[in-house]
């Protein structure tokens, strides 16, 4: 299954996503978080995921330092993951970026 991804790098990162970093593998979740790259977000558009980096950028840079980039990549996976679509664009559209709070309508 075709979809694409969003890689992390250059973020100012302490314990296991140091450890995810230092390997090059460290990702960004559906829920703005970093993780490795079998929880990383799975979107169907690079249009989609080029949005989210943009609306995402502020926090993390927060999170992580001025120095974060996002690498929007694509993906190929052969087991059939759904996409994360549907909670991305709330996220974008509730400019709800707080892993553990989902947004409305989710």
């Amino acid at each position: 299954m075709e979809s694409w991804t969003i890689r992390i790098d250059d973020a100012n990162l302490q314990g296991t996503t140091f450890a995810l970093q230092s390997k090059g593998d460290c990702y960004l979740s559906p829920n703005t978080k970093l993780v490795s790259v079998e929880k990383a977000v799975r979107l169907s558009s690079e249009g989609l995921a080029r949005r989210f980096c943009t609306a995402v950028m502020q926090t993390l840079r927060g999170r992580h330092g001025a120095d974060v980039t996002l690498t929007v990549a694509h993906f190929v996976e052969s087991r059939n993951r759904p996409l994360d679509d549907a909670l991305v664009i709330a996220r974008i559209d509730s400019s709800n970026f707080v892993p553990n709070k989902r947004p409305a309508g989710t």
